[in-house]
């Protein structure tokens, strides 16, 4: 994602973060294919490349350490 991502914006996770995460239930493989941000936090990454550290409204993907990078938007 190459914008800052923002509160409500729905999203889905992208290939990469598909092979990092390794989802082991049906059931997290599906809420990974339409989620909301729920919060946006610090740039983990760089001031001329930032990464943003985002919460969702899927439990079982708000687990992990998502961020901005690992989605798409919808």
């Amino acid at each position: 994602m190459n914008t800052k991502p923002y509160v409500g914006q729905r999203v889905k996770l992208n290939r990469e973060a598909y092979k990092d995460l390794r989802l082991n239930s049906p059931e997290a493989y599906e809420e990974s294919k339409d989620m909301i941000i729920t919060e946006v936090g610090d740039n983990i990454g760089y001031d001329h490349e930032p990464i943003y550290v985002i919460r969702v409204n899927r439990p079982l993907l708000d687990i992990f350490l998502l961020d901005a990078s690992m989605v798409d938007p919808l």
